[in-house]
């Protein structure tokens, strides 16, 4: 289950775009979360949220990239 803040960050930053968050896995401790956009669409770089116990928030630009890396690699733990 997503935890209710991760939905309302991805709310908060994706207005009007159709989709739902999802856990994409697991590094470090912390809790990777993806968007699963409801139609296809080229928006370039999606934002990720970082769950660290209670705490959540949008990655910053250099961590989405470095995450972006982790995840095409398969560094993440499986969700």
């Amino acid at each position: 289950m997503i935890p209710a803040e991760v939905t309302r960050l991805y709310d908060s930053v994706m207005e009007d775009i159709e989709g739902e968050p999802f856990l994409r896995g697991t590094r470090n401790g912390q809790a990777i979360y993806g968007y699963r956009l409801a139609v296809p669409m080229c928006l370039g770089h999606l934002p990720i949220v970082i769950g660290e116990g209670d705490s959540f928030r949008i990655a910053t630009w250099s961590e989405m990239i470095e995450l972006e890396n982790d995840i095409r690699e398969g560094k993440l733990a499986s969700a």
